[in-house]
């Protein structure tokens, strides 16, 4: 664990408030006794992956996804001198299922386009791999940019699936439970 403080991670550019940053260590930090790796989509600049990478234990490491090489979040983790912890993948969520299959995750963190359908299908696509007791949550709930994802978290929130109940709601974040 390198367990930086948050205010070293203020010129890494991102769109998480302070409590957002607060709500990711939080859970990252109840991953100790789960099973699995960390799941992210939506890199951007790394800002999330550095705040999840400052809580997790060792031997745990983060899957990063974007639709794109992000130069600057590869730079950012490197200035932490944690690129040996994460996995970086491009080309939009589908593209590494085929190599995280088998692979199990304590917690998944969506912060991607947003849209309905991309929303649901991350879960769709992830669901199964998260650990029971493993945690879900969906960076920008609310934000009036993105009524599609809301509309798929409230669902959520409603019991759309039995084996995942609602925790709460922190910053801009939905959090889930796998049961």
């Amino acid at each position: 664990m390198f367990n930086f403080e948050l205010n070293n991670l203020l010129d890494v550019e991102g769109y998480l408030s302070d409590q957002d940053k607060i709500t990711l260590q939080k859970y990252s930090s109840l991953t100790f006794c789960l099973d699995g790796d960390i799941l992210e989509v939506g890199t951007y600049c790394g800002l999330s992956t550095l705040c999840m990478l400052s809580k997790i234990p060792p031997g745990k490491v983060v899957h990063t996804i974007d639709i794109s090489s992000r130069a600057d979040a590869w730079a950012n983790i490197n200035r932490f001198h944690c690129l040996d912890r994460v996995n970086f993948y491009c080309n939009g969520y589908e593209d590494p299922k085929k190599e995280l299959v088998n692979k199990k995750f304590c917690l998944q963190f969506f912060d991607h386009d947003h849209s309905y359908k991309s929303t649901k299908d991350c879960v769709d696509l992830y669901l199964d791999n998260l650990v029971n007791g493993g945690y879900i949550i969906f960076h920008d709930y609310g934000h009036a940019d993105y009524p599609g994802g809301t509309q798929y978290i409230r669902e959520l929130e409603r019991g759309l699936y039995e084996n995942m109940r609602f925790l709460e709601f922190s910053g801009c974040c939905a959090i889930f439970q796998k049961n």
